[in-house]
């Protein structure tokens, strides 16, 4: 007391205590010393600080602070707005249903749109054919491609070279063996001789350009995975396809093209629109607009749309050389399609479920992903470039030979769409392993 005794008549002290303080301490004040007590604000609120002053042996207990009541509606305006609610379309109404169904599946039904639409009114589709708009429509895909295609996403799938060394591998060399195989087919079974063909040329290219990454992401996959083997392969496939066509086709129909000429359509038509795109990443203004979302997916139905312009012009000028497509061509294409992509499929799931891709379980489920659908699908634009460098199969012939890769490309997105919802739903090859785990997210 000897040293408060020296404090000069009514010396403030302030007191700061925490907002959970309850109840307030109580404090003594000295003689001569006025002490305040403060309380500290909530977080996130902007209440005045409550105070309690104490003047020699007298002190007031602080108060909480006020806080507004709650506005609560009259019970006549909550009926109101659900009347309201109720009386609005909802998004289980048809128009709703039928506008998510056509979003979702947008790729099939805009190729079966597109080829129907040329088989039907074939002369907008010859007249277009005449002035070769099916290169513009390679040139346009690949485009699109290099300028959606992002950097970081490349580097982060490098991390993880093992998945990108078994896609290439099973893209560029293993699936196109079924080629041998489609060849080898009695022709009592596949008629014409141009389904084979052009079945056979279709096991040899490399992965879809967009349908891929697009599944890939619908079903929590790794996407840089994805898009590294997408890029990856359409490069090495402009070098490696005219090497296996010529194993794969034999000799029957090996000195029909020319390898270099070949070489030289997929650089002009792949390689070349590819690292243009890559290039236009550059511009700001093409960076800026390719950022915003619906932006993206503009451009995800634009190079939809140049998939499409193929078998709309391939159709058209079959139906304009008066080839009959009767249910037995039909059934033929389909049946093609579906055993390949089938095979594929089994093949590429059997041997993933053999290799681990990463330590982590939920990583190496969305690895797997990525490597199952990309190592299982092929790309019909470089098909259809590599089928009409095939000097035998001139005029309607290329057509034909056309026609089971239209039918394969549309089988392949339907069966892979189907995985992709399995995948999201409760199946798991894994046997359940870490399932609960892993959020849904099991092969």
């Amino acid at each position: 007391m000897s040293d408060t005794a020296q404090l000069p008549r009514h010396h403030v002290i302030t007191v700061w205590i925490t907002p959970y303080t309850c109840p307030v301490p109580s404090i003594i004040p000295m003689q001569g010393v006025r002490v305040r007590v403060r309380r500290l604000p909530l977080p996130g609120t902007g209440w005045a600080r409550s105070s309690a002053s104490l003047r020699h042996a007298s002190h007031q207990p602080l108060q909480p602070p006020r806080r507004a009541p709650i506005a609560r509606a009259p019970a006549h305006a909550v009926v109101l707005a659900a009347a309201r609610s109720s009386s609005s379309p909802s998004s289980s109404s048809p128009s709703s249903s039928i506008l998510s169904f056509i979003d979702s599946n947008f790729i099939p039904l805009a190729l079966l749109t597109a080829a129907a639409f040329g088989w039907f009114v074939p002369t907008p589709g010859t007249v277009a054919h005449s002035y070769s708009v099916q290169k513009l429509s390679t040139i346009g895909q690949f485009v699109i491609s290099g300028v959606v295609l992002q950097a970081s996403q490349v580097v982060s799938a490098l991390k993880s070279p093992f998945p990108i060394i078994y896609g290439v591998l099973s893209i560029l060399f293993v699936t196109p063996l079924l080629g041998i195989l489609v060849m080898s087919l009695p022709d009592v079974l596949i008629q014409p001789f141009e389904f084979k063909v052009g079945m056979a040329v279709f096991c040899c290219v490399p992965t879809t350009l967009s349908s891929c990454v697009a599944l890939t992401n619908q079903c929590d996959g790794n996407g840089a995975v994805a898009l590294m083997l997408v890029v990856l392969t359409a490069v090495l496939g402009v070098f490696t396809i005219p090497t296996l066509l010529g194993f794969v086709l034999g000799s029957s129909l090996a000195p029909t093209f020319h390898k270099l000429q070949l070489l030289k359509a997929l650089v002009l038509t792949v390689l070349c629109p590819l690292f243009v795109g890559l290039s236009l990443q550059r511009i700001r203004l093409v960076e800026a607009w390719k950022g915003v979302g619906r932006n993206r997916k503009r451009l995800s139905r634009l190079s939809t749309l140049f998939l499409c312009i193929t078998p709309w012009l391939q159709l058209s000028v079959a139906s304009s050389a008066s080839l009959q497509l009767t249910p037995r061509l039909v059934a033929t294409g389909v049946g093609l399609g579906i055993g390949v992509h089938c095979a594929m499929l089994a093949f590429n799931m059997v041997v993933t479920e053999f290799v681990r891709f990463s330590r982590r379980y939920e990583e190496h489920v969305a690895i797997r992903k990525a490597v199952v659908l990309c190592a299982s699908e092929k790309t019909l634009p470089v098909a259809v470039t590599v089928i009409g460098q095939l000097g035998v199969l001139g005029g309607g012939g290329g057509a034909l030979a056309i026609l089971p890769c239209i039918f394969g490309h549309l089988i392949q997105t339907v069966i892979d769409s189907a995985v992709v919802g399995w995948w999201n739903g409760n199946g798991n090859v894994n046997g359940g392993r870490g399932a609960a785990a892993t959020n849904r997210v099991g092969v």
